[in-house]
């Protein structure tokens, strides 16, 4: 009888026992779940802010038709707000800005110009980075390209975004403008010498932007296809120019 009593208040204490041990697992998966949304939720304001930004710093009208419009917001915050795309890819220093917060606005010698980007070069490529790869004594001189759509709607002359995501992730050189120079040969005005490998972007530093994720991949390419077509022209650099739409 006593062992009876004793069994049944054991068993009734384990059942408490796990239903306690329940309740708290139970409670324990709640506040994570709670925390994942909050977090998600979290995420996605921020996403909605860095959109709002990029359609406000956009430097150029937009082409939103057939368009993913929060991804083209992403790309331009992620292209011109966090990095400085247009630093490398428009012409020179001279043109990229209209009102360059850099300089003093005339006459003023305490008030910088308000910043206001040039539309007319804007990611059109062509600033000559000088002599490569020793300054002042290679023949080799290498532009920036021009990363605006061309007449199919693609940007950076026509490219796929799979073509764009092996460029970003690879440095790949599609357009193999600078290719390596034969073995034991002098190097020349288009070509590189080795150990650089002439496959890959010399300039361009994919390297720093190959671990992006896809999503801002896609963002940066879905805003590039957005943006107005320019023709730029540099002697001797036909790989510059672009067919734009008439």
């Amino acid at each position: 009888m006593l062992n009876r009593q004793f069994n049944n208040r054991l068993a009734t204490a384990a059942a408490f026992s796990a239903v306690a041990i329940l309740g708290l697992s139970l409670s324990a998966l709640s506040g994570r779940a709670s925390d994942d949304r909050d977090r998600d939720r979290d995420d996605r304001n921020d996403e909605d802010r860095k959109i709002l930004i990029g359609f406000r710093e956009a430097p150029v009208t937009l082409n939103l038709v057939r368009k993913n419009r929060n991804l083209v917001g992403l790309g331009s915050y992620i292209v011109n707000v966090m990095s400085d795309c247009n630093g490398c890819h428009s012409m020179d220093p001279a043109t990229e800005f209209t009102g360059n917060p850099y300089l003093f606005a005339p006459p003023s010698l305490t008030v910088r110009q308000t910043k206001k980007i040039n539309p007319a070069t804007y990611l059109g490529g062509g600033r000559d980075f000088g002599p490569f790869p020793a300054p002042d004594k290679s023949p080799l001189h290498i532009y920036s390209r021009n990363l605006t759509p061309d007449n199919t709607g693609k940007p950076e002359g026509g490219h796929s975004f799979s073509d764009f995501t092996v460029i970003m992730r690879t440095g790949h050189d599609f357009d193999k403008i600078h290719p390596t120079c034969p073995p034991n040969s002098a190097q020349t005005a288009t070509c590189v010498p080795y150990p650089f490998d002439g496959s890959r972007l010399q300039i361009m530093p994919w390297s720093v932007y190959q671990d992006m994720t896809e999503h801002d991949l896609r963002a940066i390419y879905e805003f590039l296809s957005a943006i107005p077509c320019i023709d730029t022209v540099v002697e001797g650099q036909k790989h510059l120019r672009n067919t734009c739409p008439k």
